[in-house]
């Protein structure tokens, strides 16, 4: 099967696996990425996310909406919604001598005029009444309005961390007094549980609502010092508790339990990020994940449904919390399975990211019907957000080194030990012309490590991650730039100490007898076998189904080809695959790669056709010539 792009990683040479130390301590994540994806699927998906925030839809009026109510438009009870994620995002994005696009200064100009004297912003609302629940509709005024706000208190939080303006930060902290003074003491009392027990339409339940306010005041303790917002969001957090079951609105759940893990990094209390990765393990273990890496809108096994752009984003960044707070791969390696599958199918042709439905039987999902529409007032600006913050963990510095954690092209540059290092990574796959051999698909990486500082020392440590979707380690290497000594490889991979723990495989990459100053290049090649995977994974089995030297049947499997989840190129229905399997590397045995009707997503043309991820699977064992 040819691919017309694949992406990359880096590293190798005096290489060895390594697994980490249990005492991992969580690298320093830049807030303010400098990396540049260089990958040209990537690229462009960023590209146009960005692009999105230009066009003629986000005028200034447009986003203020939800907080003045200039115009009708869809969702202006949930107040600060729009308005909070168009500015959090741009913030971001934006350097702080340039703010980006020319709309993001008039809206904060202006939008801190519409706050209320407790603080929130939106329609005037007594707390102290009881909540307008209805089970049946969003149009309600209590609940989206604490939505909103909490997604209001990010954006005004970012902008005062990003740019001096004195109006935005007191508005920031007047909001986040208000969670202190009135959402707290209202809506976490043990005297009104029944109240909160009231069923509500999911996107204005109690506790898709009230919790949203936890991020952002976690990141106003950062901005500001004051403890108060950090001791009210611990608080809202332990009551939460009682609540906290994978049910409901998933991207509501994902945002709550990525707050746990940001209230462990500030307070230290492991109950906490426990908390957290035991919610990872029950959406993933007990099927609530697909085997594209996403989730329903709801967090439902089985329905004839739709995705949800921002629950998507929203567990991207959850697994890349995770792996920073406790080091381990399976974080990293489910991020990547989003990425390339789950999130490619949600963005549109506008940039933006919507909503797809998918089809499933009593047990989850198996393929991808029509998209659905862009929902320019949430997962737009939400999907652009992931693909922004993703850009800090590519490349991450630590004690141990560089850890180059995605096979993504990209370039940036990482401090270590005070001295700053540029990367610049590439990536080659290469396809075999042989069939039933030891001769597989490769994928190459390449890693450049180098600076201009006239003292900059002995190179860093590079640590690569090995992704599960790679096969063993055929070749790794280094050279020193400019040297016309050949490069040093370790061509065997049974000359790399292959080790496994709970937190995954990684290459340590480092040179020795290398002179000061250099700068240098490590490679190394991964074969790339076709493989099964089961449709639910367990917490104990590996990832990989085994095969063996009689044929053999299994029933609504996944095939995986690199990071790809591969697809039913013309049909939503469950295809009947029969595979030839061959003994290869290390006596295991593997598929042939199947033909061009099953394809990863990126090569599919028409993104308006259904496909199936799940295939019935019949395997042929045969013999390579010359090994009979």
């Amino acid at each position: 099967m040819k691919m017309n792009r694949l992406l990359c990683l880096a590293l190798a040479a005096g290489c060895v696996w390594q697994c980490q130390a249990a005492d991992w301590k969580r690298p320093a994540i830049e807030q303010d990425p400098t990396a540049v994806y260089t990958d040209p699927v990537l690229a462009k998906s960023y590209r146009d996310a960005l692009d999105r925030m230009t066009q003629e839809l986000l005028t200034k009026d447009f986003i203020l909406a939800d907080v003045n109510f200039n115009q009708p438009r869809r969702f202006t009870n949930f107040s600060g919604d729009i308005s909070g994620r168009f500015i959090e995002l741009t913030s971001a994005v934006s350097s702080a001598d340039q703010p980006w696009p020319e709309t993001l200064m008039p809206v904060l100009r202006e939008i801190t005029r519409y706050q209320k004297a407790d603080g929130h912003f939106g329609k005037d609302i007594d707390w102290n009444s009881s909540v307008d629940f209805d089970e049946h509709s969003d149009q309600v005024t209590m609940m989206p309005n604490l939505w909103g706000n909490g997604r209001l208190l990010l954006g005004l939080t970012e902008a005062a961390r990003k740019f001096d303006l004195t109006q935005v930060r007191e508005a920031a902290q007047k909001l986040g007094d208000f969670y202190v003074n009135t959402v707290y003491p209202r809506f976490c009392d043990p005297k009104r549980m029944s109240e909160y027990e009231t069923k509500a339409q999911y996107a204005s339940a109690y506790v898709t609502c009230v919790y949203e306010g936890m991020e952002g005041l976690v990141q106003l303790y950062r901005l500001t010092g004051e403890k108060r917002y950090l001791d009210t969001a611990v608080k809202m957090a332990d009551f939460h508790e009682k609540f906290d079951l994978l049910s409901g609105h998933s991207h509501g759940s994902l945002s709550q339990t990525g707050a746990l893990v940001m209230i462990y990094e500030e307070t230290g209390l492991d109950r906490f990020l426990k908390r957290a990765e035991d919610r990872w393990e029950a959406a993933v273990y007990e099927g609530y994940v697909s085997p594209c890496g996403g989730v329903f809108e709801l967090f439902l096994k089985a329905l004839t449904g739709t995705d949800e752009g921002c629950s998507e984003a929203d567990w991207l960044r959850l697994n890349l919390l995770l792996w920073a707070n406790t080091g381990k791969a399976r974080y990293l390696d489910m991020a990547e399975r989003l990425l390339w599958n789950e999130m490619m199918t949600n963005q549109w042709a506008t940039g933006g990211f919507g909503h797809r439905i998918l089809r499933s039987d009593d047990i989850g999902a198996y393929a991808y019907n029509q998209p659905v529409a862009e929902s320019y007032w949430c997962c737009t600006y939400h999907g652009a957000l992931a693909l922004h913050k993703l850009r800090s963990y590519l490349a991450v510095s630590t004690p141990e080194g560089i850890y180059i954690n995605f096979p993504i092209a990209f370039e940036t540059t990482v401090k270590v030990d005070g001295k700053v290092w540029n990367v610049k990574t590439k990536q080659k796959v290469n396809y075999s012309d042989k069939s039933m051999t030891d001769s597989f698909d490769s994928w190459a990486i390449e890693v450049e490590v180098t600076s201009t500082d006239k003292d900059k020392g002995v190179p860093p440590k590079v640590i690569l991650r090995k992704p599960e979707w790679a096969g063993s380690c055929l070749r790794a290497g280094s050279e020193v730039l400019g040297n016309p000594q050949p490069r040093k490889n370790i061509d065997s991979a049974e000359k790399i100490n292959d080790r496994l723990d709970e937190r995954g495989k990684y290459l340590e990459i480092s040179m020795t007898k290398v002179p000061d100053n250099a700068d240098v290049r490590y490679t190394a090649a991964f074969s790339m076998p076709c493989y099964l995977e089961p449709r639910i994974p367990s917490r104990v089995n590996p990832v990989h189904l085994k095969l063996s030297a009689e044929p053999q049947k299994f029933e609504k499997a996944v095939l995986r080809y690199g990071p790809y989840v591969l697809m039913n190129k013309d049909s939503g229905d469950i295809q009947d695959l029969k595979l030839k399997s061959y003994i290869g590397e290390s006596k295991v045995w593997y598929l042939e790669t199947p033909g061009s009707n099953v394809v990863p997503y990126i090569e599919l043309k028409n993104k308006e056709a259904y496909h199936a991820f799940l295939f019935n699977v019949e395997t042929e064992p045969v013999t390579p010539k010359g090994k009979e």
